[in-house]
């Protein structure tokens, strides 16, 4: 019998050089033994150049963390100190309005108590007559007193031209009959006239008229203001002095100066201010 192994042909490469496994094991080891040190030296001269560069890097993130650090404390510090001046110029600007406000209702209560014989009359008809150049003559003094004296006697007030110290127009735009002011030398008197006012409302000559107590406009201003708040039932004024219900109490209150006033109610600081603002500032 034939052995096949005889027959069978060993494997070759190309160039006819047979396979040892072994022989090409050593070779590769011989070939990559150089790498290999190559490699190791490589990363040992990178753990050199790291160990030498980390520090400086950390230096210099340090410094460059410190420069953005203290940059933004800077602006802060900027930003603070800005509020912080706004707030105080603020403060101070509250304080000299807060004081000048309070001035200014002292002397508006001084101006109200010598307005206390005062009284306004509005929409009394104005006898005009002309001159030889058709020119408007405005109503004489002793003309508007026997105006006053015939109204307070068709509000049933005997009234005399010695009752009444002054009563003059006021001005007023072109066109519109001017108010007048009149004051009395007996404060009774005047409140009688208050006092009888409703009469005139059955009279047909009066029935337009208005009368009532001449207070400073500050005052009138701040009165519109408790006359529209809903918590108060009712508001009214005599002597110059503001009297007022709550909605819920029966009880008189009584109110003088502004800046108190606008305390005790609650009302916001600029309202209160703004009564003392007239159309000519």
């Amino acid at each position: 019998m034939t052995n096949n192994n005889d027959e069978i042909p060993q494997l070759r490469f190309q160039d006819q050089t047979p396979i040892s496994n072994k022989a090409d094991n050593k070779r590769l080891c011989s070939t990559l033994s150089p790498i290999s040190d190559d490699l190791t030296q490589i990363e040992n001269t990178i753990e050199k150049t790291m160990e030498k560069l980390l520090p400086q890097m950390a230096s210099k993130i340090k410094e460059n963390l410190m420069e953005a650090l203290q940059a933004i404390v800077n602006e802060a510090a900027i930003r603070i100190k800005a509020e912080i001046l706004q707030v105080v110029d603020e403060h101070l600007n509250y304080e000299q309005r807060r004081s000048d406000l309070k001035a200014k209702s002292e002397a508006e209560l001084l101006e109200s108590y010598n307005r206390r014989e005062n009284i306004r009359i509005v929409g009394l008809p104005e006898e005009v007559k002309k001159d030889a150049d058709n020119r408007n003559i405005p109503e004489n003094y002793s003309t508007t007193i026997q105006k006053v004296i015939e109204l307070a006697k068709e509000a049933g007030v005997e009234m005399k031209e010695d009752d009444i110290s002054i009563a003059h127009r006021l001005p007023s735009r072109a066109g519109k009959t001017r108010s007048i002011i009149v004051r009395f030398t007996r404060r009774v008197k005047k409140i009688d006239l208050l006092r009888s006012k409703k009469t005139l409302k059955t009279k047909d000559k009066y029935a337009n008229i208005r009368v009532f107590e001449d207070i400073p406009v500050p005052r009138l201003k701040f009165f519109n203001l408790m006359k529209a708040d809903t918590r108060i039932a009712n508001v009214w004024t005599r002597e110059g002095t503001i009297f007022y219900k709550w909605v819920d109490d029966n009880t008189v209150n009584t109110l003088r100066g502004l800046f108190e006033g606008g305390i005790e109610l609650g009302y916001n600081f600029d309202s209160v201010e703004s009564c003392f603002i007239f159309n000519n500032q």
